[in-house]
């Protein structure tokens, strides 16, 4: 008896809080409806726009706005500061050289990105490079936090053909691909990571255990940079 009078409690409460719900979303429809006709008929009633601005006021509480900044790009608003880019300039010329410098980069853009609403921003400059875009970032202070580009200067005396030939000439067996790989993220090699800034990357898909599969090569020199050798992964059985 105990269990059935509180289910019928509960009941009775879910079902007077359903109402109420419903009366009120039957005002707001009326409101709604109401201030609609009457300006449609040009006769606008205060209490209306009041009625809809405190809703809107309310909803607005309850459901605050995302926050977006929006960036028209190429306008002079986001152009980095002109001391931000000769302090990228001058990072790129530590590692290759003015003259290297001069000759084969070129500034493409650069961009300041709002961060939040006390005008705090960080800085991107790009450059356009012999094999594509070469981007530094720095922080608030005008700090290199990120650069992804050469760290000498680059003669690229090794063909891609000339590439293959050598990775041939060391085990690698044919079909062969050779690409021209960014190396700054780091390549897993038999020896460890390779980090030189550009190199090329020969791999087969025909191997065998311990052969190699994967050779790195100086792109300026030939010399071989790492081999990663193929290594069978065992089959789990179930």
């Amino acid at each position: 008896m105990g269990v059935k009078k509180v289910n019928r409690k509960f009941l009775l409460v879910s079902l007077v809080i359903l109402i109420i719900v419903l009366l009120y979303s039957v005002v707001i429809l009326v409101t709604y409806v109401s201030c609609n006709y009457k300006q449609s008929l040009h006769k606008e009633s205060s209490y209306c726009q009041f009625s809809i601005i405190k809703g809107y006021e309310y909803y607005e509480k309850l459901n605050p706005p995302m926050k977006i900044v929006e960036i028209e790009r190429g306008t002079s608003v986001i152009s980095a500061p002109s001391e931000v880019i000769e302090k990228a300039d001058q990072y790129i010329i530590s590692l290759i050289g003015e003259n290297y410098f001069e000759d084969k980069f070129t500034l493409k853009e650069s961009f300041s990105y709002p961060l939040s609403e006390k005008d705090r921003s960080s800085y991107s400059v790009i450059y356009d490079y012999l094999l594509g875009k070469v981007i530094v970032r720095l922080d608030l202070d005008k700090n290199i936090v990120k650069y992804q580009g050469p760290t000498k200067p680059y003669s690229f005396s090794i063909s891609k053909e000339e590439a293959i030939r050598i990775a041939k000439s060391n085990g690698l067996q044919e079909p062969i691909t050779a690409e021209l790989v960014y190396g700054g993220k780091g390549y897993e090699s038999d020896t460890g990571t390779i980090t030189e800034s550009y190199m090329w990357n020969v791999w087969s898909d025909k191997h065998s255990k311990g052969d190699p599969e994967i050779v790195y090569i100086d792109i300026d020199t030939g010399n071989i940079l790492g081999v990663k050798t193929y290594l069978e992964v065992p089959i789990r059985e179930y």
